[in-house]
C-alpha cells in the first residue's frame, strides 16, 4: 500500500508525521526519514563525544558517512522492496541512488581504517552488511527484525563514533551502546504500532467486551504514541547537540 497520505473517511491521517510527496524532492526529503536518521547521527555524535579525546574532523566525516550509508543507501534499499512509501521512483533510480550514496560511505571508512586503525574497517563491513541485510531482508528476513534495527541503527554507530575518536573500546561502552539500542527498540516499536493503524483499514470506533463503543478515528487513536515517537527524537538529538557543545567549547 502507498504510504503518503491516506484517506481514513472524514480526515486524511499522513504516512508518516513528517512524510511529503507531490514530487521527486519531496519524496526525497520522506525516503530520507529525517527525525531517524538525525537519531543515528546523535547516537555517532554521543559516541564521539564521550570519548577521552575528540578529534572534530573524524566526528564531522563519519557523521558524513552514516548520512549517505544508513540515512540514504539503507532507507533507498528499502523502498526498493514493494515501494512502501509509495514514492515515483523507480527500482533502477533507487539502486542508482543507493550506490552513489554508499560509495562515498564506504571510502570514508576505508580511509579511517587504513589511515588511523584497521580494526574500525569491522564497523564499515558490519554496518554495510545490515544496510542490506535489513533492508533486503537476506536470509528469509532473519535479520529484519526489532533486535538486529536497534543494534545497527544505535549500538554501532555509537561505537563507532566512540571508537574513531580513541581507538579502543572500554566495556563500560558496551553498556551505553545497549542503553542507546533500547531507546531505539522503544522508536521502531511505536513507529511499527502507529503504521499498522495508517495502512490498516479505517477506524470509527473502539468496542470494549461491555458492548460498549466509543467513537475514535484514526489520527485520534495515533496521537499520543506519535507524540512519543516525537519526544525519543528530540530527546536523542539534544542530547547529542549538548554533548556536541561541551566538546567544543
Amino acid at each position: 500500500m502507498r504510504d503518503r497520505d491516506i484517506d481514513r473517511g472524514n480526515a486524511t491521517v499522513k504516512g508518516a508525521w513528517y512524510a511529503t510527496g507531490g514530487n521527486p524532492w519531496k519524496d526525497l526529503w520522506t525516503l530520507l526519514h529525517p527525525p531517524y536518521t538525525s537519531m543515528v547521527l546523535a547516537f555517532v555524535t554521543i559516541g564521539g563525544c564521550l570519548a577521552p579525546s575528540f578529534h572534530a574532523d573524524r566526528l564531522f566525516w563519519l557523521v558524513v558517512a552514516y548520512l549517505l550509508g544508513l540515512g540514504g543507501t539503507a532507507h533507498f534499499l528499502d523502498e526498493s522492496r514493494g515501494h512502501p512509501w509509495g514514492t515515483g521512483f523507480s527500482n533502477r533510480t533507487l539502486y542508482l541512488l543507493a550506490a552513489i550514496t554508499l560509495l562515498p560511505a564506504m571510502g570514508i571508512g576505508f580511509y579511517y581504517a587504513f589511515a588511523l586503525s584497521f580494526a574500525f574497517l569491522a564497523f564499515v563491513v558490519i554496518e554495510t552488511f545490515f544496510a542490506f541485510a535489513y533492508n533486503l531482508e537476506w536470509f528469509g528476513g532473519r535479520f529484519h527484525d526489532d533486535l538486529w534495527f536497534s543494534v545497527s541503527w544505535a549500538g554501532f554507530p555509537f561505537l563507532a563514533g566512540y571508537y574513531l575518536q580513541a581507538l579502543y573500546l572500554p566495556t563500560w561502552t558496551l553498556l551505553i551502546a545497549a542503553s542507546l539500542s533500547s531507546a531505539a527498540g522503544v522508536q521502531i516499536t511505536l513507529s511499527r504500532w502507529v503504521k499498522s493503524y495508517r495502512r490498516g483499514g479505517p477506524i470509527s470506533a473502539l468496542e470494549f467486551v461491555d458492548g460498549s463503543r466509543q467513537k475514535v478515528t484514526t489520527q485520534e487513536l495515533i496521537r499520543r504514541p506519535q507524540r512519543a515517537l516525537k519526544l525519543i527524537v528530540y530527546s536523542v538529538d539534544l542530547l547529542a547537540i549538548a554533548l556536541l557543545i561541551r566538546s567544543l567549547t
